[in-house]
């Protein structure tokens, strides 16, 4: 009894039972809300997710994408059925249009020179990227990569 009185005391409810149906209440609304909103994007996901049957998706690589790269995007497409189109968005001028592609892959490949970061860290940080300068692996790759996938990203 000295139970109910405290919570009547401490809810300024006349009863548990207005306690309970406000709890149930409560519940059901937000139980209610959930199912709603998630019936709502199980129905319609679908229609947002397809292409349309004659549009093709074009891919970009940032270089040339080498075989296993093209593979695994064409077994992917091929998965969903969509039509794909792999293009190369290097180019020497560095002119990047995106409106072309509707997905980007960036390969991995060679180490990126430090040059292009060391800038936008802090001092001790930057001496101890010269003192490990000697484990960059600087290569002709990277050499031709790295303006063009800098100003990428």
């Amino acid at each position: 009894m000295a139970e109910i009185a405290r919570l009547k005391k401490i809810t300024k409810f006349r009863t548990i039972k207005d306690i309970i149906h406000l709890t149930e209440s409560y519940l059901m609304t937000k139980l209610i809300f959930l199912l709603t909103v998630f019936s709502y994007s199980f129905l319609h996901a679908h229609d947002y997710c397809k292409l349309p049957k004659d549009e093709v998706l074009t891919v970009g690589c940032t270089t040339n994408c080498k075989y296993f790269y093209r593979k695994a995007i064409y077994r992917a497409a091929n998965y969903y059925g969509y039509p794909v189109r792999i293009v190369n968005m290097y180019n020497e001028e560095l002119d990047i249009n995106f409106d072309e592609v509707d997905a980007v892959v960036n390969p991995g490949g060679a180490d990126i020179d430090p040059k292009y970061y060391k800038g936008k860290v802090d001092a001790d940080l930057r001496e101890q990227l010269d003192r490990l300068d000697y484990l960059v692996n600087y290569s002709y790759e990277g050499e031709v990569r790295d303006p063009f996938e800098y100003k990428f990203w």
